[in-house]
């Protein structure tokens, strides 16, 4: 489970960094952990928004 000041990407592509785990709702085996995050963008200039190389215009755009 993140924890506040890592980084997660989205399945949009984007970086975000977490501010805070406001709840852990629980956690199932078989389901994983269900989890609220409050998070906010990162900057597309920062380090961390280089996905691999991945340009989300060019490459996810439908």
């Amino acid at each position: 489970m993140p924890v506040a000041g890592q980084y997660i990407y989205n399945s949009d592509g984007l970086a975000y960094q977490v501010e805070e785990v406001a709840e852990f709702a629980g956690y199932v085996s078989s389901k994983g952990a269900t989890t609220i995050l409050v998070v906010h963008p990162v900057d597309k200039n920062e380090p961390v928004s280089n996905l691999y190389g991945l340009d989300i215009e060019r490459d996810l755009d439908d």
